[in-house]
């Protein structure tokens, strides 16, 4: 009687044990949406960041090369400076499309996977990606005018 007493328990041990690992690894187990997602992460958050800083490179050789100091100390604004003016121009706004299709992407594809099956490095991924594009959103009206 104290042999099955004791064989039961062990038994209820190993099965609450079996239980819990199943329910650990299905929480774990990756869709292929989200397998994908977690590959394409690391280029994503490049891409991105690759694209954000041309932006910046841009924009700050524009306001150096085109700001209202420099240009009001000229004799006369000739029409080869407004065309490479509108040249930069119409480069960043090419950028900035590429950013905000980037974005678009990113977050659709980010809202259909299962963000808590990732590891905690594709999770750090995403929050670096996070901060960046926030920062992008805060800055983009400044960048817009």
């Amino acid at each position: 009687m104290i042999k099955i007493k004791a064989s039961l328990k062990i038994f209820f041990v190993i099965l609450i044990l079996v239980i819990v690992g199943v329910i650990f690894a299905i929480g774990r187990i990756q869709s292929p949406e989200t397998k994908q997602f977690a590959e394409n992460l690391p280029q994503i958050n490049e891409n991105l960041e690759i694209l954000l800083n041309n932006i910046n490179t841009d924009f700050y050789n524009y306001d150096l090369n085109y700001n209202v100091n420099r240009l009001m100390n000229l004799l006369t604004v000739t029409d080869s400076i407004i065309n490479d003016m509108e040249k930069v121009e119409l480069a960043i706004k090419e950028e900035m499309l590429d950013v905000e299709e980037t974005i678009t992407n990113y977050q659709a594809t980010k809202q259909s996977v299962n963000i808590n099956s990732l590891s905690e490095e594709e999770k750090n991924i995403i929050s670096q990606t996070d901060i960046s594009l926030n920062d992008y959103n805060s800055n983009n009206d400044n960048l817009n005018s």
